[in-house]
Formats: C-alpha cells, structure tokens, sequence
C-alpha cells in the first residue's frame, strides 16, 4: 500500500513533497520507484529512484517508506534537475520506455528488430544517429549502446534514473489530507 502523498516541511525552503506512483523489483536486489515531485504543490518532475533492498527490513512498510523518503529528500534538487525526457530524441524515449516496462528491466532492438521498430515508430536512421549525439551529450555510454555488433540499440537498467519523464501532466488535484503524513527536516536523518 502507497500513501497518496508526502510532504518536507522547512522555514528555509518551499514546502516540497512527493508522491509513489509505481514499484518494482530489479534482480540484484533493489527496487525503483516511480515518483511524482511537487513544490509548493505544483508537480516539477516525475522520476525514479533506486533503493537498495538490503537496506530495507521488509517486514515493516514504514521503513520502506522512510528509504523512499530519505532518498528523495536528499536528492530532491538533483532529481528535479535531471534532463526532460519529453523534449529528447523520440528513439531515447522509445528506449526508456522499453527499459520501464520490460521484464528484464533492459531494452534490445537487434539488427533486425530495428527495421521493424523503424516502420512501427516511424524513425529512421537519423534517430539512431541523433540517439548516438544525443547519448554522448547526456553522459549516457553506462547506459545506453548503439552498434555494439550484436545489437543495433541496448539500453541498460539504470537508464530510467536519468531523466524526469514529463510526458504526463498531473492528472487530479493533490489531496494532502488523505493518507497524509508530513517529513520534517529533522527526519532527513533517519537511521536506516
């Protein structure tokens, strides 16, 4: 069970918070979590975040929340500021998406693959070229590969913690009083 929504409360900041849209488990022991942020109460990106399940008792929901807290607290300006999806490559959106909703957590588009990903899509090799700039722009050679003689495009797990995706717009109203719990500053520092 998810809790709608999270607040940090600082006298020296704007009042930030956060909201779990989605989770799942990775093979090496960790999970990603989808998560809206808002400042002032007004999205500002959608994100995910790693947290690493051996730092995590299972047997209690309120610790994995407080992993999830803790993270994206700390991180909060670092998370908003990672580069918008929406306004990339539609190939790298392709990849990202693909890497989100596989069961492997990756994406691959062999060399044959690739022409019927190009028709389905309507890319061309342009966007292969483009996605090849584009990833050296971005720092992204961990995490993506183009060419890499077995496969036309690879795209590796970690793929999804490098961008906000802000293809959705926030599609209701915050309700902070349900399901509500307020973080204050003091809490950064809870001990995992």
């Amino acid at each position: 069970m998810y809790y709608n929504y999270f607040e940090f409360s600082s006298s020296k900041e704007p009042l930030k918070g956060f909201k779990i849209l989605n989770s799942w488990s990775r093979d090496n022991e960790d999970t990603i979590y989808q998560v809206k942020l808002f400042e002032a109460k007004s999205e500002v990106a959608c994100v995910c975040i790693c947290i690493d399940d051996t730092d995590n008792d299972k047997s209690s929901e309120v610790t994995e929340l407080q992993c999830v807290a803790k993270n994206v607290y700390e991180n909060f300006d670092k998370l908003r500021s990672l580069p918008k999806i929406g306004y990339l490559n539609p190939l790298l959106q392709y990849v990202y998406d693909t890497v989100c909703e596989s069961d492997s957590n990756m994406c691959y588009i062999d060399y044959d693959e690739w022409e019927e990903v190009k028709k389905e899509n309507d890319f061309g090799d342009g966007d292969l070229d483009y996605l090849t700039v584009q990833g050296e722009e971005l720092g992204l050679k961990d995490f993506i590969e183009i060419d890499n003689g077995e496969y036309r495009v690879l795209g590796y797990m970690n793929l999804v913690l490098q961008f906000n995706d802000n293809r959705h717009q926030l599609e209701t109203l915050i309700n902070p009083s349900i399901n509500y719990i307020q973080i204050s500053e003091s809490d950064k520092n809870l001990e995992m």
